[in-house]
């Protein structure tokens, strides 16, 4: 009896570990919907006190929530629209900064040569590539879009 005892608890404790698999590996494939859902859901807690606070004001509660949509729309094409900006501005100076960078590798490795210490500037260039921060700037931009479409839809 002692070993039906041992295995029914062996085999409850596999059936328990294989659920918690079962439900991450749902949540992971759901995420693509969850996220989105538990997004507005953070936005709606986040907006209720302000659209509470106009009802105090006598403004009805449909008025105020689509005044509060518009403001947090506002906000968030008004930060995208920056973020936008400053990514296509660091795309137009990444070849000036590229010279910049060569300028103070060339003066770093000049100063090692004084010191005996030979390192190729070519080397160290590669290491710092920034064609590598135009790509994560085109992976933001992507980012960004994708933000924007979810945002229409939380909305």
């Amino acid at each position: 009896m002692a070993l039906n005892e041992k295995s029914a608890g062996i085999l409850k404790g596999l059936v328990v570990i294989a659920a918690v698999f079962i439900v991450l590996a749902g949540i992971k494939t759901a995420a693509n919907i969850l996220v989105p859902f538990l997004l507005s859901v953070f936005i709606a807690i986040i907006c209720n006190p302000i659209v509470s606070k106009a009802s105090d004001y006598n403004i009805p509660k449909g008025i105020s929530v689509v005044i509060v949509i518009g403001l947090f729309v506002t906000i968030a094409l008004s930060i995208a629209g920056l973020v936008g900006n400053s990514l296509n501005e660091l795309s137009e100076l990444l070849p000036e900064y590229r010279e910049q960078l060569k300028e103070q590798f060339a003066w770093v490795t000049g100063k090692l040569a004084e010191y005996n210490i030979v390192v190729s500037s070519a080397v160290v260039i590669e290491y710092f590539d920034p064609g590598a921060a135009m790509g994560l700037a085109a992976d933001m931009l992507s980012g960004l879009g994708g933000v924007m479409a979810n945002l229409f839809l939380i909305i």
